[in-house]
């Protein structure tokens, strides 16, 4: 059998030379780099077996007071369902960190008291959620003050402010407050630096903030720095603004679903009217969507649709014959508009038609159906 070369060669064509993806002397990756599926292969590359690292943090998580159910058993008098231990462990994964799940530990001072030796015996950072507001147990905070010391008890934040902070005798110490929202807020913005720094991480994790117009009017009492949820998204004119998610209170969760960013209002500032500028911070990854409102339209439609797959829920044990795919763009579900090219626009579809988390009517970029 013979070869015919209808093509002429050039010398030096097709040939991947030595130095070409990392050349020889260069820092592949700094230390304080997480390593991740787009980093170990790279290094893989190179012939590296093994390269010293910082072992994962352990946190050690449990929540407090005898109101909490856990999901999936009926609800007593009184008794509401554990969410922010799920939020907190979920939060915790995605940071890399070894999480102990010691449960939810109840209104006593002994098993309260032997909960936080255990924490404190197995971890590098302690976290509970609930248990220092004013009015809950006392003996929380007596327990704390016997076994290690407390840095702070309260800030001045809004949500978030029975948020506790402080050294065990081993690990630090984390004091969540009991509200959905400020659990997962003073951990998001507070909590998340620390283990970014324990871990070696010379990155905060938090997105720069950003200054831009309101679209909405704003509620704001002044004497607490305001953590309020919103939807960053280009307007009309292609200029960047933000609106609401709604209702701020610190038991709708829901606003972490709808909203993209958080809107950051100064410690004495009121309420802020339409126009008025404002600081906004993206979502990073930990609320599963970055914003990448600085893309143009195209960028955005191929790298920010949200598919919306068919057939199961959430857990992967219910079909829903009748789910459709919804694509949808900045923001996700609460996308109010997605402004694509030629100014076409994909509406935020109706409440009536989720189901599960899951839209049951498709969607193009004219209409939504």
């Amino acid at each position: 059998m013979a070869c015919v070369l209808l093509l002429k060669c050039v010398a030096g064509q097709n040939i991947r030379r030595r130095g070409e993806d990392i050349s020889a002397g260069a820092v592949v990756f700094p230390a304080g780099t997480r390593l991740t599926t787009a980093e170990l292969p790279v290094i893989a590359s190179l012939g590296i077996a093994e390269v010293p690292v910082i072992r994962k943090v352990r946190v050690a998580l449990f929540s407090t007071g005898d109101e909490l159910q856990l999901p999936g058993q009926p609800l007593g008098d009184g008794q509401i369902y554990d969410t922010n231990r799920l939020a907190v462990h979920l939060m915790l994964e995605q940071l890399g960190c070894e999480v102990i799940n010691l449960g939810i530990i109840r209104d006593d001072p002994h098993a309260l008291r032997a909960a936080f030796i255990e924490a404190d015996s197995q971890a590098d950072v302690v976290i509970s959620s609930g248990g220092v507001s004013v009015g809950e147990a006392d003996y929380t905070k007596t327990i704390l003050e016997e076994l290690g010391e407390i840095a702070f008890w309260k800030l001045a934040i809004k949500p978030g402010k029975p948020f506790a902070f402080g050294k065990l005798s081993n690990s630090w110490f984390c004091g969540l407050p009991g509200n959905p929202v400020s659990a997962t807020l003073t951990f998001y913005q507070l909590v998340q630096p620390l283990l970014a720094k324990l871990s070696g991480n010379t990155a905060s994790g938090l997105p720069a903030r950003q200054r831009v117009r309101t679209a909405s009017r704003l509620k704001k009492t002044p004497g607490r720095l305001d953590f309020q949820r919103g939807v960053l998204q280009r307007n009309a004119d292609g200029e960047l603004e933000v609106t609401t998610t709604g209702h701020q209170g610190s038991h709708i969760f829901s606003s972490f679903s709808l909203g993209n960013c958080f809107i950051v209002l100064e410690r004495d500032r009121g309420n802020v009217d339409v126009g008025e500028w404002v600081e906004v911070e993206p979502f990073n990854a930990l609320f599963g969507r970055p914003v990448m409102a600085e893309l143009s339209d195209q960028e955005m439609l191929r790298y920010n649709r949200q598919i919306i797959l068919r057939g199961f829920d959430f857990d992967g044990q219910e079909a829903l014959k009748d789910s459709r795919v919804l694509i949808v763009g900045l923001g996700g579900l609460g996308c109010r508009s997605f402004a694509v090219s030629g100014k076409r626009r994909c509406r935020q579809p109706d409440a009536a038609r989720l189901r599960h988390g899951f839209a049951l009517e498709s969607a193009t970029p004219d209409t939504a159906q």
